[in-house]
């Protein structure tokens, strides 16, 4: 008798989780919700409408990078003290931003002092003596280590595309270009997905089927 493997993942149907996972193992696995490089590409191809290429003056994929870039290094602080928050904190302790709207709300001001700032604040607010591992000191070291990691080369090598947090790019992307149709995007990028160019999820597959 043949195993019956379940994928649970965060997004419901519709979502970009589960509409990427339905590709890669949707034959081979029932997909559950429970609560890259390849974006320049697409958006390279959805702005070949001459429309899109006269409102945003974007033309060529090397445009669209560029783009790309600006917006992720306007967001680089506040990214970088998220990734710090959640290096240090534990399951409901504090979150990992101080925008009540979560995800893809971004702060009025993304600049460092501010950033560093509100991210102390999560922390001092829990702070206990027990609590050894949420020092100031310890703070200001792992923040350090993120702001040294999203360097020139990680731009130009477009990493942000993985570490930085997905809705929060997209807000600046969309805070960017006004009126951009994001959910068009989105569409049509997740139809033309293929997951054969990425080895990760090649290999979840592999995992998936021999599992």
């Amino acid at each position: 008798m043949n195993k019956i493997i379940t994928i649970y993942c965060e997004g419901k149907r519709g979502s970009h989780d589960f509409d990427i996972l339905e590709k890669v193992v949707g034959d081979i696995a029932s997909i559950r919700p429970i609560g890259s490089k390849r974006g320049a590409n697409a958006i390279f191809e959805f702005v070949e409408e001459k429309e899109l290429k006269t409102k945003y003056g974007i033309r060529t994929k090397n445009d669209v990078e560029k783009v790309f870039i600006k917006i992720a290094k306007e967001i680089k602080n506040y990214q970088a003290v998220r990734h710090t928050l959640g290096q240090l904190r534990f399951p409901n302790s504090f979150d990992t931003t101080w925008i009540k709207d979560g995800s893809g709300h971004l702060p009025e001001k993304l600049d460092l002092e501010t950033c560093k700032t509100e991210g102390w604040k999560l922390i001092c607010s829990v702070v206990s003596k027990n609590n050894e591992e949420w020092t100031e000191s310890n703070f200001q070291s792992k923040l350090d280590e993120y702001l040294h990691f999203f360097d020139e080369r990680f731009f130009n090598e477009l990493k942000f595309l993985v570490y930085f947090q997905g809705k929060d790019f997209a807000k600046a992307l969309t805070n960017q270009l006004a009126d951009f149709p994001l959910k068009d995007y989105y569409k049509f990028a997740k139809k033309r997905f293929d997951y054969k160019r990425f080895a990760d999820l090649v290999a979840l597959r592999e995992i998936v089927e021999h599992g």
